[in-house]
C-alpha cells in the first residue's frame, strides 16, 4: 500500500505573496516629477553689468515625468523680485505649467534678476516650489546666490 499526501490545495510560499503585494504597491497611478538639476547654486552674481534678457546666470531646468501616468504641474508662488522665470510674469501667478505625459519633459529657464536693499554681498537662499498631482505633491528646487558689484579700476 502506498501512502499519499493529503489532498489540500497548495498555498504559495510567503515570499511569493509578499513580492506580488510589493509589485502591486509599486505600480502607482500617479506621475513622478524629477528635476535636473536638483538644486541651483549661482555663486557670486555680478550686478555691475547690464542684466541679460533671461536674468543673470540663467540656467535651464528639466522637469521630467518619471511615472507611467500623466502629471499636472503648477508653481503656486514665485519670487519675481529676485528671480526671473522665462515666459512668465508676476501677474500669471499661480503659474500653470503644461501637463506631462509619461517620460515627457518641460524646460524652464531660471535666472537671477535682482536683490533687495541690504542684501548685497550676502548669501540669498530660496526655493521654487512645484505642486503636482503625482507621487510627491510638493517638489522643491532650492537656489542660492550672492549679489555683488565688481567695479573695475
Amino acid at each position: 500500500m502506498t501512502s499519499r499526501a493529503p489532498l489540500h490545495p497548495q498555498t504559495p510560499p510567503c515570499s511569493v505573496l509578499l513580492l506580488a503585494f510589493a509589485l502591486a504597491a509599486c505600480e502607482s497611478k500617479q506621475g513622478e516629477l524629477s528635476l535636473e538639476p536638483a538644486s541651483l547654486d549661482f555663486g557670486e552674481v555680478d550686478f555691475q553689468q547690464d542684466m541679460p534678457d533671461q536674468g543673470y546666470s540663467a540656467t535651464t531646468i528639466t522637469l521630467r515625468n518619471l511615472g507611467v501616468h500623466p502629471l499636472t504641474l503648477s508653481i503656486p508662488d514665485f519670487d519675481f523680485q529676485r528671480m526671473c522665470l522665462e515666459g512668465f510674469v508676476e501677474d500669471d501667478l499661480p503659474l500653470q505649467l503644461p501637463n506631462l505625459e509619461s517620460s515627457a519633459y518641460y524646460l524652464l529657464t531660471l535666472g537671477v534678476c535682482d536683490y533687495e536693499p541690504g542684501e548685497r554681498d550676502s548669501l540669498i537662499e530660496g526655493e521654487v516650489v512645484f505642486q503636482t498631482d503625482g507621487v510627491q505633491p510638493r517638489v522643491e528646487l532650492p537656489y542660492r546666490f550672492t549679489p555683488v558689484r565688481n567695479i573695475g579700476d
